[in-house]
């Protein structure tokens, strides 16, 4: 794989919300997929945001304080991030 994107970018929701994120890897043949449930996902501040990485729920932030978070994907090394803002 050669990169992955995180999908929304940057967003913003009210403290106390959920927030679904997913992961596009690109490959080198130039197609790309879906990756969100096989990618490990990280949240640097988890007062202020969890991500789930069970299946079931990959990708899924949920917020609980005013605050950001930077928001991680890793997917066999390559990893990506963004920002998850709660107002």
């Amino acid at each position: 794989m050669l990169s992955v994107a995180i999908t929304p970018a940057n967003s913003t929701v009210v403290a106390g919300a959920t927030q679904q994120f997913t992961a596009t890897g690109t490959f080198s043949d130039g197609t790309t997929e879906d990756v969100t449930i096989n990618a490990h996902w990280s949240s640097t501040v988890p007062t202020v945001a969890t991500i789930a990485n069970a299946p079931v729920h990959a990708g899924l932030a949920t917020t609980f304080a005013s605050g950001t978070s930077t928001i991680g994907v890793n997917r066999s090394g390559t990893t990506a991030t963004t920002n998850l803002s709660a107002n």
